[in-house]
């Protein structure tokens, strides 16, 4: 939601609503609806709207919409990205893998899809389409609600 990457800020519900009103509105009968939200922050909006975002994430997977939570920040965080709130998105999605825990200081038992940078944009580039496919593969393989 801004012409330039840099300058902080997450606009985390605008993203989920759009991607939310977007699955609803052009998905088929008995399709699948999948929103995957790629993010290197947490909500603008402090707790108030990090809660807001779960609520939603919630509401929606109730109603069958699935949410893959691709988080692209230093691990284990700091204070603009949190490997936990991404995995609690995806917990309330219903995508996270069975036995994963949003608190884990070990990448490979996180809730959520991990990318961690490094210091070359290919790598990230390679790492983000490597994610995608991952969600593709899994995705195609799950029953529909």
């Amino acid at each position: 939601d801004k012409p330039t990457p840099q300058g902080s800020g997450t606009g985390l519900m605008k993203a989920l609503e759009a991607g939310i009103q977007t699955v609803d509105s052009v998905a088929l009968a008995g399709a699948k609806r999948i929103v995957v939200l790629v993010s290197d922050g947490l909500p603008s909006g402090g707790s108030t709207e990090q809660q807001q975002a779960l609520d939603l994430v919630t509401e929606a997977h109730a109603d069958g919409v699935e949410l893959y939570s691709v988080g692209i920040g230093h691990f284990p965080g700091d204070s603009s990205y949190s490997p936990e709130y991404m995995g609690k998105l995806a917990l309330a999605g219903g995508t996270a893998p069975a036995n994963c825990d949003p608190l884990a200081t070990d990448p490979s038992a996180v809730c959520h899809i991990q990318i961690t940078p490094g210091a070359a944009v290919a790598d990230l580039e390679l790492d983000l389409s490597a994610a995608l496919m991952s969600i593709q593969q899994v995705a195609s393989t799950r029953s529909c609600p």
